[in-house]
């Protein structure tokens, strides 16, 4: 049996040779220490889990509870300190940032561009005297559902962060568009109506080269090549007796200037396959383990090619590789800009500089062990006897092992090999889905349609003494820039009225009272645009009731539309809108009803549907996340 220490062999020594004083009052409670310890944490809190939470993740067990603070676990406790410390949220340390927040002067620039190619068809007027519609037709509804899927494919790669993918996808994509736009025109093309034809193909080539403009913002490229449209417009309006040279000439100056601009922001950048090709070379030229005679070892090649002076030999590696300076990582590919670090790569600069005891490493072997440790390889160090480096410890990458001596240098082939491996390793981005940009063409199918009726319904319904409304077509092109400024108001508005909300009732009401302001605003824009395109547009329709009211129909059904692809609900909007072109195609086809009268009910059910689905949808906070 065990007893007591002072029980055992030996002389006894008390543990308490005195008695201690007594402590007056009584002790403190640690749950009050505890509850000014986590006070920041418990007025934070809105409920007493997410302190036994806090508790648990801290490491508190229910038996240390128990020892420490006597209370039976960390929910009881949870609660004490709940009901102990008051309510207290902070507020965030300054105004949240807007994301929605852009310039109006942007949108409406863009809407200007919208419109602008419009002034073609006044040039034109006289090529185009008796001309059919059916090719014309054909080549801009063709243009505008593929460009419009073009632009959301691209907009894809450019929210992934990968423009060079982007910059192809338009490459490929834009000639393709021209090339169906023309072959539509083609195929609706009847005897003696080539020039139809033709000037559908040559709006097919303007499609095709404003559209990578738009997406890659050059609305301001874009402004300069359409100029010519403008000025020739104002002769034409003040002198209509301009020769047809002149008009063609106009016509052709500003789709040569688009054409060439287009090819310029598309052209492939040169440097990478040409790099690539050049170390392909100096392989098969000098062979794996060679040496450039133009470099032998010692010696630093002339002119940019070497390293800055100082530098020790690392500055072209920096340059070209992308290469922090603190952590080692490589961020891109040798041979980015920097020509001087593509010559020391393939030439091969020598480990120390002649005479320099303690140089630093050749800026190749730099790269090339950190190609290694992105390959999962160990970096190889130089031959020994060749270039006087036998015994030099290797550069290796943070946490890579040094090569072992003896282990041959890299050679034009095994760095070629290390470029390769390093791009293999290199996750790939997931391509956008092709079917994701299916809705958004057909989103523009549909509303090419609904715009084209709206200029052309009466003609196309065949009424007597029919014109072509010209000036509601301009109007709802132009309204399209402030129709983007109000989106981003609308987003900015409810982002703000989603803070500032306690309920979802609350929030409803909100998100209601903005789209009710964007959207009157929006057609107050539509109205003043119609109105003055009436009053200086000659021989324009009069812009009667039924005209007037069919046209702020078609822009609630085209802002509405906007503003559920903007969330993300495309394939509603674009349903919607095709079914209301077709319904109204039929209409026209069967001639069931006054054109007029078929239109403006198509508008109006339209209309109330998308509506309707805004506010369903767009009523709810969980549509509103950033």
């Amino acid at each position: 049996m065990s007893g007591p220490l002072w029980q055992g062999p030996g002389p006894r020594a008390d543990a308490l040779p005195v008695l201690p004083r007594q402590r007056g009052g009584t002790a403190a409670d640690p749950v009050d220490a505890l509850a000014e310890r986590l006070h920041d944490v418990l007025a934070a809190a809105v409920h007493p889990d997410e302190i036994a939470a806090v508790l648990e993740s801290d490491g508190m067990t229910d038996d240390h509870i128990r020892l420490t603070y006597g209370r039976p676990d960390s929910f009881t406790l949870a609660e004490e300190l709940y009901a102990k410390v008051p309510r207290a949220h902070p507020e965030p340390p300054g105004p949240p940032a807007d994301p929605w927040q852009v310039g109006l002067l942007g949108c409406l620039l863009r809407g200007l561009v919208f419109a602008l190619p419009g002034l073609a068809y006044v040039l034109a007027a006289p090529l185009l005297a008796g001309a059919a519609l059916a090719p014309l037709l054909a080549g801009a509804l063709t243009g505008w559902t593929w460009n419009q899927a073009l632009s959301h494919r691209a907009y894809a790669w450019l929210g992934l962060g990968d423009r060079a993918s982007a910059v192809r996808c338009l490459r490929a994509g834009a000639p393709a568009g021209a090339v169906l736009g023309t072959a539509a025109a083609l195929l609706c093309t009847g005897a003696g109506q080539w020039p139809s034809a033709v000037f559908a193909a040559v709006q097919s080539l303007y499609l095709a080269a404003a559209t990578p403009l738009l997406v890659l913002d050059r609305e301001r490229a874009l402004l300069w090549c359409l100029s010519p449209l403008p000025s020739g417009t104002v002769l034409v309006l003040l002198h209509e007796a301009i020769p047809l040279w002149a008009r063609t000439g106009l016509l052709l100056a500003s789709l040569t200037a688009a054409l060439a601009t287009a090819t310029a922001v598309l052209r492939p950048a040169a440097g990478a396959g040409v790099r690539l090709r050049g170390v392909r070379g100096r392989v098969r030229r000098d062979g794996p383990g060679r040496r450039d005679p133009r470099a032998p070892a010692g010696q630093r090649p002339r002119g940019d090619a070497g390293p800055a002076a100082g530098d020790g030999g690392t500055a072209g590696a920096r340059s070209a590789c992308g290469t922090h300076p603190a952590t080692g990582t490589v961020t891109r590919l040798p041979g980015a800009r920097s020509q001087g670090a593509l010559r020391g790569f393939r030439h091969g600069w020598p480990t120390r500089r002649p005479g320099a005891e303690g140089g630093r490493p050749r800026p190749v072997d730099v790269v090339a062990g950190r190609l290694s440790s992105i390959a999962g390889r160990a970096p190889v160090s130089e031959r020994a006897g060749d270039g006087g480096t036998a015994g030099v410890r290797p550069v290796s990458a943070a946490g890579a092992r040094p090569a072992p001596d003896g282990v041959p240098r890299a050679s034009g082939a095994g760095r070629l090999c290390l470029l390769r491996a390093a791009r293999r390793r290199r996750p790939p981005l997931a391509a956008p889905r092709l079917v994701a940009s299916v809705p958004h063409g057909l989103s523009g199918l549909g509303v090419g349609v609904l715009v084209l009726y709206t200029a052309l319904g009466d003609v196309l319904g065949g009424l007597t003494g029919a014109a072509v409304a010209a000036p509601s077509a301009v109007a709802l092109t132009l309204s399209m820039g402030p129709a983007e400024w109000l989106l981003h108001r609308f987003r900015s508005e409810t982002l703000a009225g989603l803070r500032a909300s306690t309920t979802a009732r609350a929030f409803r009401r909100t998100a209601a009272s903005v789209l009710a302001e964007c959207l009157a605003g929006y057609l107050a824009v539509l109205f003043a645009l119609a109105l003055a395109g009436t009053l200086l547009w000659p021989g324009a329709p009069a812009l009667g009731g039924v005209r007037l009211a069919t046209l702020l129909l078609i822009g609630t059904v085209l802002w509405t539309g906007l503003l559920l692809q903007s969330f993300g609900a495309v394939t509603v909007a674009a349903g919607v809108c095709c079914a209301a072109a077709l319904v109204q195609t039929a209409a026209l086809a069967t001639g069931t009803g006054s054109p007029r009268a078929a239109g403006l009910a198509v508008a109006a059910t339209a209309a109330a549907v998308l509506v309707g689905l805004v506010c369903t949808l767009l009523g709810r906070a969980t549509a509103h996340r950033v």
